[in-house]
């Protein structure tokens, strides 16, 4: 009689048991499914950092996978506009979709409160909750995720996830996930920041290169016409050069063949010089003293 109730026992414990063993074995599935996701989207996220993806791009492969690994295809992301001091959305995935280039007050909704507080919020029901923007569409949105994107030290806008779907609500570990993906959306937008100063950088310096390059053929070419210019000139230039031997009374010049050659003769072969005939105040007086040629 006791063993039969010992069985008994035994099983019933084991039929009480199994149910938990079920119930643990689908959470610690469902976990690992979970974590092979996110890493696989970090995988991925970090290849596109590396490969310098378009920021864009980027930005929605981040979207999708934060979505996918929280269970909801209802994804946003929030920039801010300095100019208008205002939050837009700049990416929407699923019903956000339909409200890309909405804008919001700094101060507005569940973006606006992690813009101004810095930090990761959860809401359990966004209907309900005192802060919501009042929309339609969230008025069947219940669990919510908020995470500030980062440019360095500053908040640059916001990412967030969306559970319109009672049954699925978001919990810590999906803040936490989001959190780390915000990580990975801030240095992806600093990458593509620093990617873009570099090719503005580069473009100018390769436009001052250009036109640096131009000057410098102009300059070579106004140098090379002033040259052949000078050339020509000093090839058209006959220059007297040496000691001339010269009468000290009629002053007649003797060539290189020794012959007494008149001045003007000399000056007229030896170089490019045209003479005209004058006469100096001395030679006036002495051989004209009847006639003033110079009045003074």
């Amino acid at each position: 009689m006791a063993n039969i109730m010992t069985t008994s026992f035994g099983q019933t414990c084991r039929k009480r048991a199994a149910p938990n063993l079920e119930h643990e074995v689908h959470f610690l599935r469902k976990a690992l499914s979970s974590q092979r996701h996110y890493i696989d989207s970090v995988h991925e996220t970090t290849i596109g950092l590396i490969s310098n993806d378009k920021v864009e791009d980027l930005l929605e492969r981040i979207l999708s996978k934060a979505g996918r690994l929280a269970g909801t295809p209802d994804t946003f992301l929030y920039l801010y506009d300095s100019d208008s001091d205002e939050l837009f959305i700049k990416l929407g995935q699923g019903i956000y979709t339909d409200l890309l280039g909405t804008r919001i007050k700094t101060n507005q909704g569940l973006a606006g409160e992690v813009y101004n507080t810095g930090k990761a919020i959860l809401i359990d029901d966004y209907a309900t909750w005192s802060r919501r923007i009042q929309h339609p569409i969230y008025d069947k949105l219940h669990s919510a995720i908020g995470i500030p994107l980062k440019s360095k030290t500053s908040i640059v806008g916001v990412i967030g996830l969306g559970s319109f779907d009672s049954q699925k609500p978001f919990g810590r570990s999906d803040r936490e996930n989001m959190h780390r993906f915000a990580e990975l959306a801030s240095i992806a937008l600093e990458n593509a920041r620093i990617n873009t100063e570099l090719k503005n950088e580069l473009k100018v310096r390769k436009n001052a290169e250009k036109a640096l390059r131009k000057l410098n053929m102009e300059l070579e070419k106004r140098v090379a016409e002033r040259t052949m210019r000078l050339e020509k000139a000093f090839s058209e230039i006959k220059t007297l050069k040496g000691i001339l031997p010269i009468c000290s009374h009629c002053k007649k010049i003797r060539n290189d063949e020794g012959y007494w050659t008149q001045i003007e003769s000399y000056i007229k072969e030896h170089s490019e010089a045209q003479l005209s005939h004058g006469i100096c105040l001395d030679c006036a007086k002495k051989y004209y003293p009847d006639i003033d040629i110079y009045e003074e």
